[in-house]
């Protein structure tokens, strides 16, 4: 599949990928996320992090989901990374309480230690 990506890339101008997921919750999986993947799939992914970047690709430092980053902004990864990608599914049926936290103007998402930048801003 890279290959194929890669070669898209080039015909297209297009530079900046999605990462995939390397930030997981520290408690049991549930489905969510939050599980430590195995090594065999941690593996893959830093290959494929490794080929796209070789490959001339810029993508997120860190990639995790948004109630993951919400459970604790002040972890390491996050108070290190350049740049964050967070997951999330407004509107989408199952994601009612992401939806409402995001909407909250009560509670804002972020905090002095990030602001919100665009694909277009993404350096590392």
């Amino acid at each position: 599949m890279l290959p194929v990506v890669l070669g898209l890339q080039r015909r297209h101008a297009i530079r900046k990928l999605r990462n995939t997921m390397n930030v997981y919750g520290l408690g049991g999986d549930g489905g969510k996320g939050n599980g430590t993947p195995s090594l065999r799939l941690r593996t893959a992914k830093s290959a494929w992090r490794l080929a796209s970047r070789l490959g001339g690709s810029r993508l997120p430092q860190v990639f995790t989901g948004l109630h993951i980053f919400l459970a604790d902004p002040s972890r390491a990864e996050f108070l290190s990374a350049a740049s964050i990608e967070l997951m999330c599914h407004p509107g989408q049926g199952g994601f009612e309480t992401e939806t409402t936290r995001l909407l909250d103007p009560s509670r804002p998402l972020l905090d002095g230690r990030y602001r919100l930048r665009t694909y277009n801003d993404l350096l590392a």
